[in-house]
């Protein structure tokens, strides 16, 4: 430690009024502007504070009739004399009245003590002045050292937090980016935070669901999927997907649920379009087999039918060949027979109507109709036409 002698002996200290002191001392805004006004009382000085450059911005606080600038003037001597002579040089309070600016400023004596990180990083100094001469002893530097120590145990706090919620906002502004909702639940049932998406997905902003209950925001929940799957994933700590249609807006969305220690994690994806177009598959498919059943009934229908007008046609023809026959009878006869060959006819275009190719589907072989319906729509025309001028 570094003392000064002066030519009066300090006065002898006084203890303060406490009750005073503290209501002063709780008056004063920040951590650090208390723990100078702690200085400034405890060791009765009329001046102190604090200045530190590890921070992202410079921390510098003065209590009492001293000015920042030359706070700072001290911390950056006592920096420098820790990078010269290492922190051990400089763990005891330090008489820095020599320096030209403290007599400037009006203070008769000052001393600081630095500010050190780990075992001799100095990042800064802490203050006190006195208006009138006196010396500082190794109770004061005993004081000035504590008061150090709690001085950098909340710039090392700060910082921690300050980093955490540096990562945190850079977390959340990477969240409202992506496409898929996001959704945070606290272990309260609390909305902490839904990105852009999940806004949109939900029909509530940010401001309109942050710290309300979800079963309050969506009492409707537990009639769907999701309510029981929340609650499944909150109760086994496993992480669910589930799938279902939202009842306020008719889309249907996934939803995986992520459970931790602090809550829920939940992801929104919207799968509407691809729910859409697998029922609208299935129902293509489903209406592809009716209709190929239709067309495999209408082909035995039609080789049954061209089967029972053969015997009626050969019948026809045998008792033409009768020389008895009278020419009335042959001439009914020949016009039955032309009926039955115009049927005949009609039945053959038929079945190359239904003659289809097969094709590969989901549930197995079907019928391609979509590689002759253009040759079987124009023979069904002239199949209809004929039919009914018949």
């Amino acid at each position: 430690m570094v003392s000064r002698s002066v030519d009066s002996p300090p006065a002898a200290w006084q203890p303060p009024n406490w009750e005073a002191a503290a209501a002063s001392i709780e008056s004063l805004g920040t951590a650090f502007d208390r723990l100078a006004g702690c200085a400034r009382v405890v060791m009765d000085v009329d001046a102190a504070g604090l200045w530190t450059e590890t921070a992202a911005r410079p921390i510098v606080r003065a209590v009492g009739p001293v000015s920042p600038d030359l706070i700072q003037h001290i911390g950056r001597q006592m920096v420098a004399l820790g990078a010269s002579a290492g922190a051990e040089a400089t763990r005891s309070a330090v008489d820095v009245t020599t320096l030209g600016s403290v007599g400037d400023a009006g203070f008769a004596t000052a001393a600081a003590v630095p500010l050190v990180v780990g075992e001799s990083t100095v990042i800064g100094a802490f203050c006190v002045f006195a208006l009138a001469p006196r010396s500082w002893g190794e109770q004061e530097s005993a004081i000035l050292q504590g008061l150090a120590k709690a001085a950098v145990s909340e710039i090392l706090l700060r910082e921690t937090m300050a980093c955490a919620e540096d990562r945190r906002s850079r977390m959340l502004r990477m969240l409202d980016r992506i496409t898929d909702g996001f959704v945070a639940i606290d272990r309260a049932w609390r909305f902490v935070h839904v990105n852009p998406s999940a806004e949109r997905l939900m029909g509530h902003s940010l401001d309109e669901v942050v710290g309300r209950d979800i079963w309050e925001v969506f009492p409707e929940a537990m009639a769907t999927l999701f309510g029981p799957a929340v609650l499944r994933a909150a109760e086994t700590g496993e992480a669910i997907v589930v799938e279902d249609q939202v009842p306020f807006s008719g889309r249907w969305l996934e939803a995986r649920i992520f459970p931790s220690a602090d809550g829920l994690t939940v992801y929104l994806h919207d799968t509407t379009e691809r729910v859409l177009a697998a029922r609208e598959h299935e129902a293509r498919v489903v209406a592809e087999a009716r209709l190929d059943g239709v067309i495999l009934a209408s082909r035995e229908a039609a080789h049954l039918l061209n089967n029972d007008i053969a015997l009626p046609m050969g019948l026809i023809e045998l008792i033409q060949l009768d020389p008895g026959l009278s020419e009335r009878s042959r001439a009914m006869l020949a016009e039955i027979s032309g009926g039955l060959e115009q049927l005949h006819e009609h039945i053959r275009r038929f079945q190359a109507i239904v003659r289809v190719e097969t094709k590969e589907t989901p549930i197995g072989p079907a019928l391609d109709l979509s590689r002759s319906s253009s040759a079987g729509t124009r023979a069904y025309a002239g199949v209809s036409a004929s039919i009914s001028s018949k």
